[in-house]
């Protein structure tokens, strides 16, 4: 038997920092798009031996890929129904825009406890 409860969550080591500074990096894909992606990017490939940034910069351009994905099919759609999707693609655009601000903190938070985190909304590709 171990110590831990079967439900909590594995504590992750690394620089909590750093996570934390790549999750608040996702509001500026809010205002300067490929800026703030590129910047998550590099830095989880930089670090990628450290098990927390891995673990968080997986989520962060898993959720980036999401929005990709989102938009392209949401402006598809608006495209095939001309025009008529886009009285659903606005309100989506404007969950993904709440749960990146939301995830960002929460993601940061948990950061900086060493715990695990996905992004709500997020596809699992990487």
């Amino acid at each position: 038997m171990s110590d831990t409860p079967e439900n909590s969550t594995p504590t992750l080591t690394g620089d909590s920092s750093k996570v934390g500074i790549m999750h608040l990096l996702g509001l500026v894909n809010l205002f300067a798009w490929p800026f703030g992606l590129v910047v998550q990017a590099v830095m989880w490939a930089m670090s990628k031996d450290d098990p927390l940034m891995d673990n968080h910069g997986r989520g962060v351009m898993n959720f980036n890929i999401s929005l990709v994905i989102y938009g392209i099919v949401g402006y598809v759609l608006t495209l095939l129904t001309a025009g008529l999707f886009i009285f659903a693609f606005i309100p989506l655009l404007i969950v993904l825009g709440v749960c990146l601000i939301i995830g960002s903190f929460v993601g940061m938070a948990r950061a900086k406890e060493g715990k695990p985190y996905s992004y709500p909304l997020s596809l699992n590709i990487l």
